[in-house]
């Protein structure tokens, strides 16, 4: 038999859906019946050619039906049922079609490597039922008709009447855009050739009582032989056919005859002995390369490894089931225990149950263990068997059962990557990980019901993201929410905030299936230095952990092996960059156990101080805050206690500017709430008024201006009598933050009044850069007033100081300020020449949102400008940054009676940072 090669398994999902998997058996059934009745396979083929096997669902490029023939050529068959147009808007069609190119274009995996598709001995079939269109006839004619066609004649020319010719110009338009999709150009004149030399299209009509392939089918079968037949005969075939689609094996033609000779039937056959499991139903067949190439077939043992609940079993089954044809002296499988609420499974125990899988158990008294664990191992050597040794606890668990040589097979299923037996066995490895988000979805779906899906995608989305793509929770949760159809998923979901209530929600009620009960197995397992571990690091705020940050969390120099460990038991994952992360159900049962006292509370809040120290170190570096900005996030947002709001103070302050540049306005008043929740609310007037100014531009700039003014006022009332320098500024950063609330507002009278305040403040306090800034604030105001050339004045005194004394920002938001005040004068020269040089701070800042905002302004005036080529490529920059970042369109901005065009102010609300945080963390 052929070697599979499922890289993609695209059309397992077709072949189930509604009559298409029996239209699939129903294919076998007559490629049976012609392979039991000795008869050519036909389609062109030499009529000396004879079919040796059949297979179903076989990993080949066209899959649902393999038939491998005496020339060593194969037919290949794609059973699509209820085909109904010749168009490439029919999913089932234009699969088929794919996966003809990708065996043309790939060729065929075999034994023997990798061999192209040959006219001389191979064919490709797309089949469809009597429920097709009659266009397929037309079709099929054509295909009958190429391989004899001559080369010196167009290709079109074997089509014999229009009905053909349109047939054929569908069909060719459908495979030029396929193969130009698998390999960058269209086919060649001779590829297209090759590809109608090997192609057959069949319309099968398989209806009970009058369907002209079964009747012809049966005639079949009956003239074949003159020994009595089972009752119904091309319905055992059919049966057969089932049977290889739903395990994925092969038959070959003298096992079809016996299945259908009655007298074969009453001799009782020496049963194969097939301990395997059922695969669990629904099952989703997983995207992994491993299994379709000869990786999963090079080694006599196999080890599947991976954390708790990701489908280990379920693909060691799977796999022995794929290979349960070459190995007939049986299929035995062992649960070993190792992660289990049993003790784990003994070697003697193993030997003996394995036995007795084998019908080997007999024995004289007088045997010793080792003399029956040697009898297994020769069996086993000396024999055909693949054996599945699951939940495996460690190496030493297995190793006295595994054979020498390659006669038979052994998959191993583990928690643990199992690295002596790769070593010392030559063992090939398989790390098993999460489903992809589409096999989760198609898995959910199987469960719950399409339709429920699909009416509330968003709260499945989010039940799905609650499981976190592990195949043992989507179950779980599927068949859960089965159990509700009354209830809606929206509820559901709302219900899973937290780690007990999504642990408790993924819960049948039985150990196998309950996260809870398989991730305790798992943690059981772990000695005391690793529990504190993994209670420490599922706890810690993060998305993951680099080493130093793990050495900071754990107060040990040890804390990458520490890591490691867990890693080789599933509980944790390592990165590419050598840092480590935690699925989010692992989290979710570490803080379980953590609310449960299995670490103390003094502890956590230790370790995880430490950790926030660590990033607070860290912090003073603007880069690593840039490339490190979700760990920090979540880290400033997991309160540990006021023992460390030094460390959450420098931590936010170092976040809310790069939140800014990114245009994450909500996560910058998120983190500002959370931040002043831990502040102290007297004591340090000062500390809290600076939070408080942040959160109000925040508030600002994600839209809401009046709870932003609230803020401000918040803090300006804080600072009330107090006479210091640093209250004096901090009072007129108020000003100015409520002024450019106002002038958002477009109350530009009241913002000139805020403003004057914070320019005396600002002056009084000697912040030349604050002067600076609140001088281009006043310019804005006084242009949307229509002072054009008063603003004009103030906005280049703003320029000339933070030219001399920066920052950066603000010289950008004065340069904007006179763009856009020129371009109203009419001098759109001057007025892109400030734009363009506004653009290149913001650039090289990295503020992509007033990047996009800055495009667009550069697009308004080439506009005004009459460019209108340059206008529409500056707008088409802005919407692809815009899309980039998630924000909103800026362009369609009203215009105001007098036609002045209505803008939101450019003053920046810079930091203004205080001299307590001007400091280093320490």
């Amino acid at each position: 038999m052929p070697h599979s090669h499922n890289a993609n398994r695209g059309s397992s999902g077709g072949a189930r859906a509604a009559g298409g998997f029996e239209f699939q058996a129903q294919v076998f059934a007559r490629y049976a019946a012609r392979a039991v009745a000795d008869l050519p396979p036909g389609l062109g083929l030499d009529d000396d050619v004879r079919i040796t096997g059949i297979g179903g669902e076989t990993g080949l490029p066209l899959d649902d039906v393999g038939i491998t023939l005496s020339n060593g050529g194969f037919v290949l068959v794609q059973a699509k049922a209820g085909m109904r147009q010749l168009r490439p808007q029919v999913a089932d069609l234009r699969q088929a079609i794919d996966q003809v190119v990708t065996a043309l274009v790939d060729g065929l995996v075999t034994k023997n490597g990798v061999r192209a598709v040959e006219p001389d001995r191979d064919r490709l079939v797309i089949a469809t039922n009597h429920a097709g269109s009659r266009t397929f006839d037309d079709l099929g004619k054509v295909c009958a008709r190429f391989p004899g066609h001559p080369e010196n004649l167009p290709v079109q020319g074997a089509a014999k009447t229009l009905a053909q010719e349109h047939a054929l110009k569908s069909f060719l338009a459908i495979v030029r855009k396929a193969w130009s999709a698998a390999t960058g150009h269209e086919p060649s004149n001779a590829e297209t050739r090759l590809l109608l030399d090997v192609l057959q299209v069949r319309r099968f009509d398989f209806q009970e009582l009058e369907g002209i392939h079964l009747l012809r089918t049966t005639e079949t079968l009956h003239r074949w032989t003159s020994s009595p037949l089972v009752d119904e005969p091309f319905e055992a075939l059919v049966s057969l056919g089932r049977r290889a689609i739903r395990d994925q094996t092969w038959f070959f033609t003298e096992q079809l005859r016996r299945k259908l000779r009655r007298d074969a039937r009453t001799v009782p056959d020496v049963q194969t002995p097939n301990w395997l499991r059922e695969l669990p139903q629904p099952y989703v067949e997983r995207g992994l390369p491993e299994l379709s190439s000869d990786a999963a077939e090079a080694h006599a043992i196999t080890v599947i490894s991976g954390p708790a609940g990701c489908g280990k079993t379920t693909l060691a089954v799977r796999l022995a089931h794929r290979l349960a044809h070459r190995f007939p002296d049986g299929q035995l499988m062992v649960d070993m225990r190792g992660f289990a609420a049993e003790a784990p499974m003994s070697t003697n125990e193993a030997v003996d149950l394995l036995l007795h899988q084998m019908g080997m158990f007999g024995s004289n008294g007088n045997e010793s263990p080792e003399a029956r664990r040697l009898r297994l191992v020769r069996a086993l050597e000396n024999g055909r068997f693949i054996v599945v040794l699951d939940n495996v606890a460690d190496s030493p668990a297995v190793r006295p059962l595994l054979p020498r040589g390659d006669s038979s097979r052994t998959i191993i299923a583990s928690r643990r990557t199992l690295a002596t037996v790769a070593m010392k066995h030559g063992a090939g490895s398989l790390e098993l990980g999460l489903l992809t988000t589409t096999e989760a979805e198609e898995l959910f779906a199987a469960l719950i019901g399409r339709e429920r899906m699909d009416a509330e995608p968003e709260a499945a989305a989010r039940l799905l993201a609650a499981c976190g793509n592990l195949p043992l929770a989507v179950s779980i949760a599927g068949r859960q929410i089965a159990l509700l159809p009354g209830q809606a998923l929206e509820q559901i979901a709302s219900a899973l905030t937290e780690s007990e209530s999504r642990l408790d929600f993924l819960d049948l009620g039985e150990p196998e299936a309950s996260i809870r009960s398989i991730l305790s197995w798992s943690y059981m397992s772990l000695g005391p230095d690793q529990r504190r571990t993994y209670l420490l690091v599922g706890t810690a705020p993060g998305p993951d952990l680099d080493v130093p940050a793990a050495i900071s969390l754990l107060g040990s120099e040890q804390a990458r092996g520490a890591l490691r460990a867990l890693r080789q038991l599933g509980l944790a994952q390592e990165n590419t960059d050598g840092g480590f992360t935690m699925h989010d159900l692992l989290r979710d049962f570490a803080a379980s156990l953590a609310r449960a006292g299995h670490v103390s509370e003094e502890a956590l809040h230790l370790a995880h101080g430490r950790l926030l120290d660590h990033y607070a170190r860290l912090a003073q570096g603007a880069a690593w805050v840039s490339d490190n900005l979700d760990r920090l996030l979540t880290a400033a947002q997991h309160h540990v206690d006021g023992r460390h709001e030094a460390a959450l103070r420098t931590l936010t302050d170092s976040l809310i500017e790069p939140l800014w540049h990114r245009g994450r306005f909500d996560d910058a008043v998120s983190l500002l709430r959370s931040t002043l929740t831990v502040l102290p609310s007297s004591g340090r007037e000062v500390v809290r008024a600076y939070f408080l100014r942040l959160l109000a531009i925040s508030l600002r700039r994600a839209g809401d201006a009046s709870e932003g003014a609230e803020m401000a006022g918040s803090a300006l009332r804080l600072l009330e009598g107090d006479t210091t320098k640093e209250a004096i500024r901090s009072r007129a950063d108020c000003h100015y933050i409520l002024g450019t609330i106002k002038a958002t507002n477009n109350d530009h009278e009241s913002a000139l009044g805020h403003f004057q305040l914070a320019l005396e403040g600002f002056e009084h306090a000697g912040t030349e850069a604050d002067v600076g800034d609140v001088l281009n604030a006043i310019g804005w105001s006084l242009t949307m007033m229509g002072e054009h050339t008063m603003a004009l004045a103030q906005c280049r005194r703003a320029a000339a100081i933070h030219e001399r004394v920066g920052p950066a920002n603000s010289l950008a938001a004065d340069l904007d300020s006179i763009g856009y005040i020129h371009r109203l004068q009419g001098d759109h020269s001057e007025a892109l020449d400030h734009f363009e040089r506004c653009l290149k701070i913001y650039r090289d800042m990295g503020y992509r949102t007033h990047e996009a905002r800055t495009l667009e302004e550069l697009g308004e005036t080439a506009k005004a400008a009459g460019d209108l080529s340059s206008a529409s490529l500056y707008w088409s920059r802005s919407a692809v940054l815009r899309t980039e970042i998630g924000a909103p369109s800026g362009r369609g901005r009203e215009i105001e009676g007098g036609g002045q065009m209505t803008r939101s102010p450019r003053p920046t609300n810079p930091k203004r940072p205080p001299n307590f945080l001007q400091e280093s963390f320490s």
